[in-house]
């Protein structure tokens, strides 16, 4: 298994306690909530471990991470990311989740723009 500081992404070894690399102090982590530790993964080097916690976000429906949520969808040019974003964000469910899912129905990217339409679509379908 493959192990990196939470604070600047480089590789460390499973035991060490301290960042080689920018000195973070790596037993801070143990303190962090799992929902906490889920957001730093956000910015995970790996694209899967980012995309995992994404997902696991949405199943737990976690409010506080509406906007990274958003802001890593704001940055990431992967178009499948950003769908499962807009999912874990229907899941969220909150205002500012849905205001920014009916935003990406404008998207320059067609597949995320159509997964915005199907959740506002459905939505609507519950309501009648």
């Amino acid at each position: 298994m493959i192990f990196y500081c939470p604070a600047c992404w480089k590789e460390i070894r499973e035991d060490d306690k301290k960042c080689q690399r920018c000195g973070a102090d790596l037993t801070v982590l143990d303190q962090k909530s799992f929902d906490e530790k889920l957001i730093q993964a956000l910015e995970h080097p790996v694209r899967k471990t980012a995309r995992m916690a994404v997902w696991i976000l949405g199943e737990r429906k976690t409010v506080e991470t509406v906007a990274p949520l958003i802001r890593l969808f704001d940055v990431t040019e992967n178009p499948f990311l950003q769908r499962e974003i807009l999912d874990t964000l229907d899941k969220i469910g909150t205002e500012d989740a849905l205001n920014f899912i009916m935003e990406s129905l404008d998207h320059h990217v067609s597949i995320v723009r159509r997964r915005a339409w199907e959740i506002m679509n459905e939505k609507e379908k519950r309501k009648e």
